[in-house]
């Protein structure tokens, strides 16, 4: 038996459970290893390696058949390098976000739970969550005025492209 993954997390690692899940992931993902991490639960990019080697073991035991995308996907070091740094970000914005949310300290730091910003718990959460809502409006309301000074710009073109065929019909 293996050690345990994380507190929430229900596999550990190197059970039964696990390689059944990743023949199971495998299968369903036709070997694309981002695929993979993808869909078994609570895998990082830290947890990789460990998977890469599981599968291979997997395929010389003949219990999983080598695909092409395998092949492709699990020796790409540019893509891990990219999984690498996008997992790296993410971890920063989850940083700055329980900093704001006032979660820091419980997640990151001593581990006691401290007093969180805003009156009850779910109200940082709130916050967050609406701040979110308000960026996304505006980011598609830019789109929305790029593309119809676009459509603009275009139903402009057209009359007049259909303004000088009507000149050079008439000079005929």
């Amino acid at each position: 038996m293996g050690r345990r993954v994380g507190k929430t997390t229900p596999l550990t690692v190197g059970s039964e459970d696990e390689i059944a899940d990743l023949e199971e992931a495998y299968t369903t993902c036709k070997g694309s290893l981002p695929a993979i991490l993808e869909h078994i639960p609570h895998a990082t990019h830290d947890d990789e390696p460990r998977l890469v080697k599981a599968i291979n073991d997997l395929i010389a035991q003949g219990s999983l058949e080598q695909t092409k995308k395998w092949a492709s996907t699990s020796n790409d070091k540019a893509a891990k390098l990219k999984r690498a740094k996008a997992a790296a970000s993410q971890a920063k914005e989850a940083e700055a976000a329980a900093k704001e949310l006032g979660v820091w300290d419980e997640f990151y730091g001593s581990g006691k739970k401290g007093k969180r910003n805003g009156d009850k718990d779910e109200s940082g959460l709130q916050a967050l969550i609406l701040k979110r809502q308000q960026d996304r409006s505006g980011a598609l309301d830019a789109l929305a005025d790029k593309y119809a000074k676009l459509e603009e710009k275009a139903k402009g073109k057209g009359k007049n492209k259909k303004r000088k065929s009507e000149q050079v019909g008439r000079m005929r």
